[in-house]
């Protein structure tokens, strides 16, 4: 009889974003008690509920290395935005001025979306990468100040959108340009196929595998 397999996208999220002491045993165990019957939606709780645990104590334990990622993150953001979306976008201006069908279309915006998205992938995987231990926090920390940016022109045009119709297609833009980079890094931080370093000598405290629910 073949082992039961566990959720795959679940597993894939639990391997590559829990952090802390013995976060491979926690993994082990969870393993070990889906295989015993447990069902898909527990595992799935436990999933959210050990990277959480894991986020938690990284954010208290290790500030100034979350902070060190949040930085270098912010910092790739605006290089890839002053370096490369910026030129690219401005050209795109130049040549969209010839045409008004282009400036009508949903091309025109939608270019700019994608430009975001793609920078906002390559940002998040290259984070990981130099950050893989605390991968979780440094893709939070990240996602909330691109969010958080974006906010004060969202509550802007909200006010402008409650008054005027016409203003509520830019509402929705201006969500959209929020939401799309954010999910960009998630996106670019899990497609990194190595696991996250579980590093089970040098991180001190209690085991997470208090959090398993028997």
């Amino acid at each position: 009889m073949m082992p039961r397999r566990p959720p795959r996208l679940a597993d894939r999220l639990l391997h590559r974003l829990a952090s802390g002491p013995r976060s491979l045993s926690l993994i082990g165990d969870l393993h070990e008690q889906y295989g015993r019957g447990r069902s898909a939606s527990w595992y799935w709780r436990q999933t959210i509920k050990t990277i959480f645990v894991g986020l938690a104590s990284d954010l208290r334990r290790h500030p100034f290395e979350s902070l060190h990622a949040l930085c270098a993150g912010w910092g790739a953001v605006l290089l890839y935005n002053a370096v490369i979306l910026s030129p690219i976008w401005w050209l795109f201006q130049r040549i969209a001025l010839n045409s008004e069908t282009m400036r009508r279309s949903v091309v025109f915006p939608g270019t700019r979306i994608l430009l975001a998205f793609i920078g906002a992938c390559v940002v998040g995987r290259v984070l990981v990468r130099f950050h893989s231990e605390r991968r979780a926090v440094s893709l939070l920390l990240l996602v909330v100040a691109v969010i958080f940016t974006g906010l004060p022109r969202l509550f802007s045009l909200s006010v402008d959108a409650w008054g005027y119709s016409n203003y509520r297609l830019y509402l929705g833009m201006q969500i959209v340009s929020v939401l799309v980079p954010a999910l960009g890094i998630i996106v670019g931080g899990l497609s990194d196929e190595r696991p996250a370093d579980h590093n089970l000598l040098t991180d001190g405290g209690s085991s997470p595998d208090q959090f398993v629910q028997q």
